[in-house]
């Protein structure tokens, strides 16, 4: 089973990305006040969760980079294969803007590639093309599963 998305921990289910400003704000005390470790009942791992969503979700930036990759990982796609983000090979881009590029050999002979921006903290694999078929693979990066 999927892991809950930021909108999930904070109640918004259904909602998503369409959720104002106000609305993640007042989804956060509610939370935060239902699973406060203080509280009696309380749960310090989903208070963790709690103020992890509400620290990315608040901020513009992070929720719009947090957006585009819970995108990317709600699209239907047939993963082929799955590999390491270690198993790939690693080019880094020179100036002006320094970035790590991934990339790995495709069965069609071409590669799939992945940059180093796409791969983001609060997930742990990414669903990566091919550059020339139809062909998905799923790079693993995060912690992996206990």
């Amino acid at each position: 089973m999927a892991s809950p998305s930021h909108y999930d921990v904070l109640g918004l289910v259904g909602e998503g990305n369409k959720a104002s400003t106000e609305e993640i704000k007042r989804a956060y005390k509610s939370a935060a006040l239902r699973c406060h470790p203080d509280k009696n009942g309380g749960d310090v791992a989903a208070f963790v969760a709690v103020n992890r969503a509400f620290e990315t979700l608040s901020d513009p930036a992070s929720r719009r980079a947090y957006d585009a990759a819970l995108t990317s990982r709600l699209r239907q796609v047939v993963v082929s294969d799955e590999i390491d983000l270690e198993d790939m090979d690693v080019e880094e881009a020179g100036p002006p803007v320094t970035r790590t590029r991934y990339s790995y050999p495709c069965r069609c002979g071409d590669r799939y590639e992945v940059d180093g921006e796409d791969l983001h903290e609060d997930f742990d694999f990414v669903d990566v093309p091919c550059a020339s078929c139809s062909l998905f693979t799923r790079v693993r990066y995060g912690p992996a599963d206990e």
